[in-house]
């Protein structure tokens, strides 16, 4: 089942909450309130963030899954305020 992901504003920017990746493969569901752009960026130490993927505007739906490995964290950031974040792993 798929959990929702909650988020917060930092700065002019909405940033997720951490996403702890328990498989190599995850879907993930964004939908913005506004126009805007979302970022996924990745991490193996929770500290230091690269952009993993640049996907398209307002509505995102990863239907292949997000690839990583196992113990990754990922998050999203987005431009304009997320109204639904939902992963499925």
């Amino acid at each position: 089942m798929a959990k929702e992901v909650t988020f917060s504003k930092q700065g002019d920017k909405y940033i997720s909450d951490s996403i702890s990746l328990e498989s190599s493969d995850i879907v993930l569901h964004v939908e913005l309130k506004d126009k805007g752009d979302i970022v996924l960026e990745r991490s193996i130490t929770g500290d230091n963030w690269v952009v993993a993927a640049y996907p398209v505007r307002n509505v995102m739906l990863w239907e292949n899954g997000v690839i990583g490995k196992a113990g990754q964290t990922v998050r999203l950031v987005t431009t304009t305020e997320p109204s639904k974040i939902y992963v499925l792993q």
